[in-house]
């Protein structure tokens, strides 16, 4: 069993629901606790989207992460 990412997103070419959640194919850590993460949907739509590590409960270091 797999827990749901907190990273997921929705590609807005498609009508809410139409589509199952997009996961990112990439993650980087960009800095003060941020979280670049890169999209590409099944119809080909690629989109970045930034998001707050500490908030999605991510280690934004490697002291956070051994802690």
């Amino acid at each position: 069993m797999s827990a749901p990412s907190t990273l997921a997103d929705a590609c807005e070419a498609h009508f809410p629901g139409d589509y199952p959640a997009v996961y990112p194919y990439a993650v980087n850590y960009t800095g003060s606790g941020s979280l670049k993460a890169f999209y590409r949907c099944p119809c080909g739509r690629e989109w970045v989207c930034w998001w707050d590590a500490g908030t999605v409960g991510w280690p934004a270091s490697r002291s956070e992460a051994a802690a």
